[in-house]
């Protein structure tokens, strides 16, 4: 957990719009439902037929089906903690230096209240960590887009913006507005240390390969502090596989070779 933490103490505005990006929580279709939209997107890009639209929905589909089974069985299996678990207990009498919280910048903090980079009403799965599903679907998902598209090339709409003040997390607040803190809320911040909303400038976020987006979906979750390394690699791992498995069982039915 150590790893989480020293991360933290250095988080970017860029990391920030990362792990806000690909949040996907509550309210939200999740991450396989982000995925599913991505796909869509790819196939309107790319001008399939309604048939092929189908085709490819079904692959993503049924990629990130077994995605989710295999990734929520290994959570089950193994059992492990989530960061804040080994963070506040298993480092409960020091003072770590850390992310403190909405628009307080990196600081001093005792481990037993450290919280990751999420949004007050998006708290640590009450699940295992190990593996990330995250990183299992978004692998899984990606791979199942390369292989049905059969290039590299990411096929959906390649960047998105998000513009100055405007994060989900520590948007900017001015006068009138509900939370509105002069000098903090208004004002952007200056680095990792310093107070203010964010992002301080406009952030934009680009892919230019399909593993780029499910790689940087699945380690979203290690910037937010919600999962550490290993449950990022291992699930990257198991939704490579997944996905090949059922590309090969998709085009069966298609008669692909």
């Amino acid at each position: 957990a150590r790893e989480v933490v020293d991360f933290s103490a250095g988080l970017t505005d860029v990391n920030k719009m990362l792990a806000e990006f690909w949040a996907d929580g509550r309210d939200t279709t999740a991450p396989p439902g982000h995925w599913y939209r991505i796909a869509l997107d790819a196939a309107v890009n790319e001008g399939l037929s309604v048939v092929d639209t189908v085709k490819v929905m079904f692959l993503v589909g049924s990629a990130l089906n077994d995605a989710g089974v295999a990734s929520w069985d290994a959570k089950r299996h193994y059992n492990f903690a989530r960061p804040i678990t080994m963070i506040q207990c298993g480092l409960g009498g020091e003072t770590v230096d850390s992310w403190v919280g909405p628009y307080l910048g990196v600081g001093q903090v005792a481990a037993s209240r450290w919280q990751p980079y999420q949004a007050a009403t998006f708290v640590t799965p009450a699940f295992p960590g190990y593996v990330s599903g995250h990183s299992t679907f978004s692998a899984a998902a990606s791979r199942a887009l390369q292989l049905f598209f059969n290039n590299e090339e990411y096929r959906a709409p390649k960047c998105r913006l998000i513009r100055e003040g405007q994060g989900l997390y520590e948007r900017r607040i001015d006068v009138g507005e509900p939370g509105f803190v002069d000098g903090l809320t208004n004002v952007p911040n200056n680095g990792p240390r310093t107070p203010g909303y964010s992002p301080a400038t406009d952030v934009v976020l680009c892919w230019e390969r399909w593993e780029d987006a499910g790689l940087e979906s699945g380690v979203s979750r290690f910037h937010g502090g919600i999962h550490i390394r290993a449950d990022h690699d291992s699930g990257v791992v198991m939704g490579y596989q997944i996905a090949d498995l059922a590309f090969q069982q998709s085009a069966s039915h298609w008669g692909y070779k």
